[in-house]
């Protein structure tokens, strides 16, 4: 046997072999009693259909090549108890049962050595049998002694056996356990405690129940005003919906305005430029044409002036005196001049002279 906790060794109690078979069977009982009501209902191993399936087939099948054969029951298996019959049958127990006839009388855990004359007798007559008959004695006390552990196992949250070292400790923890659930214990009294004596007297409770009704018929003024407000909200937001309606209307009709005043401004920049153009070729056009009026070709090709007492005409003068004497080449040149200049003048105006005619040729020929 080792120590569950630490792995030590242990050295069983006396007691232990000196446990009473009834009381054995009372723990064993109990626990297989215990286990009994505490296992759930085991499903079965495989599906139903697959069950099903066996029991058709198994109706129909022939008897089988090899059989095995099961030994006859022990001769002590005879004697088991009810209780112990009712905890072997049980499927939840994984342990071993032991039998009365299995559990060593206190007479033999007392004293072991005392032997009575038959006894010593029929050792002498079979000694390899009584050896054989001490380690089934000594097995079925340490299956006992297993099973009583077990059951104590089972029946706490400890697993068993423990040494004393490892039981103080347990102890211990159990004793700091139990203070933390005392203190617990003692708060929720305190608390109980507080608790009834806060308990209102019937003036208290005649006043709450007055401000629970006043509280309450303010609520009910409160939730009508609140259905109020929220029919009013719902307006507002209806009234809004159709204003964002018509905000997105005059977005897209400023929209379009804008564009249409762009495209305006557009066309206005473009006549603008074309009249500020127009407007330049005229300015240009009336400088020279006021240039072109102020200019006379007549004064630049026929330059009339005067020379003293006598008239020019493109330096060249129209006369002679007795004292001035000119050449006729020059007065005659000087009136071809003239007469160059007043055919040029009718020419221009479409004048015509009647009965006169001129050889412009012949005096410049001369």
């Amino acid at each position: 046997m080792y120590c569950q906790k630490c792995r030590t060794s242990l050295k069983l109690d006396s007691s232990l072999e000196d446990l009473n078979p009834a009381a054995f069977d009372l723990l064993v009982g109990a626990a297989s009693q215990n286990q009994s009501k505490n296992i759930p209902p085991s499903r079965p191993a495989y599906p139903q259909d697959r069950k099903q399936l066996y029991d058709r087939v198994s109706k129909h099948a022939g008897p089988p090549t090899f059989k095995r054969t099961i030994s006859a029951p022990r001769r002590h298996e005879s004697n088991l108890s009810d209780t112990m019959r009712s905890g072997t049958n049980n499927p939840a127990m994984s342990f071993v049962m032991l039998t009365e006839s299995q559990v060593v009388p206190p007479s033999v855990a007392k004293s072991p050595d005392a032997t009575t004359p038959n006894k010593s007798n029929q050792d002498d007559l079979s000694g390899g049998d009584a050896a054989g008959e001490g380690g089934k004695a000594m097995s079925r006390e340490m299956e006992r002694v297993s099973r009583l552990f077990e059951i104590l196992t089972a029946k706490s949250d400890i697993d068993h056996p423990i040494c004393v070292e490892c039981t103080e400790m347990l102890v211990d923890g159990l004793q700091k356990r139990l203070e933390a659930a005392t203190r617990e214990r003692d708060a929720y009294v305190g608390f109980l405690k507080q608790v009834n004596a806060e308990v209102p007297t019937e003036e208290e409770v005649k006043e709450a129940n007055d401000l629970l009704a006043k509280v309450q018929a303010e609520e009910v003024a409160a939730i009508e005003e609140l259905k109020k407000i929220e029919a009013e909200t719902a307006a507002v937001n209806e009234e809004n919906a159709q204003l964002e309606e018509e905000a997105r209307a005059l977005d897209i009709e400023e929209e379009k305005f804008w564009s249409d005043r762009n495209e305006f401004a557009m066309k206005l920049s473009e006549f603008q430029n074309i009249r500020d153009s127009i407007n330049l070729q005229y300015d240009h056009d009336s400088q020279l044409l006021d240039k072109l009026q102020r200019t006379n070709v007549y004064n630049d090709t026929f330059c009339i002036s005067h020379d003293g007492k006598f008239g020019t005409i493109n330096g060249l003068r129209l006369g002679r005196l007795s004292s001035v004497p000119v050449d006729w080449p020059e007065i005659n040149a000087a009136w071809g001049h003239a007469l160059l200049l007043l055919a040029t003048v009718a020419g221009r105006l479409n004048f015509k002279f009647d009965g006169t005619s001129f050889n412009l040729w012949v005096l410049l020929l001369e």
